[in-house]
């Protein structure tokens, strides 16, 4: 039976590096898809594939472009490649093992574009476990929500991912630490369960008009990354059954909507963002790519 990719549900690791990569110039989709097919993929190895490892895709599978958006004072910019690969470990040791693998194996079809190492920072744990999701109902009963459901196996259990890199760019000199921002930034992009609007539920309300209620749930991830100013931040991974809430909550954050500029641009930045899909997985942890040939 097919399955999603484990890293999708599973919680979240200690230590990780994201990585991003391109087709060497002489390398046609066919071969990294050949590459990708004997990948294996398990709670350590994860990917997601971009827009042109799916030029030939079949069965009604679209992946959007992840489009800039620029609003009221802030930009978010578009940092698309062809493939997204995270590996995770229990310790940087592992972890060094897994990424060196993963390196090897795509070497001379992919070339590495950019890797970030993250982590869980302490203050981060009650923020950043199990609980990073948002939904139009608030409704945090099944993770497999974010799954597409389909009678086709080779899209069946599959998901939509969006990742994007912000930096933080808050200072000693306003009083916020790493630490402080940490709890900003997530508190933003999760469910916060004090006071009386999660800051989800304010932006569900500001974009409702724009989706639909079963493409109106998300499952996010942060981990951080750095650990000095000028060089931290969070890197946000948000898994869905489509990218339309996505898109939607960030042409809103940049006040498109509405002309209000989110609050978190006041401590941070994105630097990267692209889309990709996560495809289903055999038994045997190999990724299915029959709808893409």
């Amino acid at each position: 039976m097919n399955t999603c990719q484990p890293g999708i549900v599973a919680p979240l690791p200690e230590h990780a590096i994201y990585s991003e990569f391109r087709l060497e110039k002489d390398a046609t989709v066919s071969a990294g898809l050949d590459v990708l097919a004997v990948l294996r993929i398990d709670h350590g190895v994860m990917a997601g594939l971009g827009s042109k490892l799916m030029a030939n895709a079949r069965c009604g599978l679209i992946l959007c472009l992840f489009r800039p958006q620029t609003g009221t004072g802030a930009s978010v910019p578009e940092t698309q490649e062809d493939l997204w690969v995270r590996v995770c470990g229990a310790n940087q040791e592992q972890l060094a093992d897994l990424q060196q693998r993963v390196l090897h194996h795509l070497s001379g079809t992919f070339r590495l574009i950019r890797s970030t190492s993250a982590f869980l920072r302490g203050g981060e744990r009650n923020l950043a476990s199990h609980n990073e999701m948002a939904s139009s109902s608030l409704d945090h009963s099944s993770v497999s929500r974010v799954l597409v459901s389909s009678l086709n196996p080779a899209l069946d259990r599959g998901s939509f991912v969006a990742v994007q890199s912000w930096l933080y760019t808050g200072s000693r000199q306003n009083g916020r630490s790493i630490k402080n921002m940490d709890g900003i930034f997530a508190g933003r992009l999760t469910t916060e369960r004090s006071g009386p609007k999660s800051t989800i539920e304010i932006d569900i309300e500001r974009i409702g008009l724009v989706t639909k209620p079963e493409e109106g749930y998300m499952l996010r991830r942060c981990l951080a990354f750095g650990e000095r100013y000028g060089e931290a931040g969070l890197y946000s991974v948000a898994y869905g059954n489509s990218l339309l809430l996505y898109e939607a909550t960030l042409k809103c954050m940049v006040g498109q909507t509405d002309g209000v500029l989110d609050p978190l641009f006041q401590v941070s930045r994105p630097i990267t963002g692209g889309y990709y899909w996560c495809p289903p997985i055999k038994p045997n942890g190999q990724l299915i790519l029959s709808a893409l040939n």
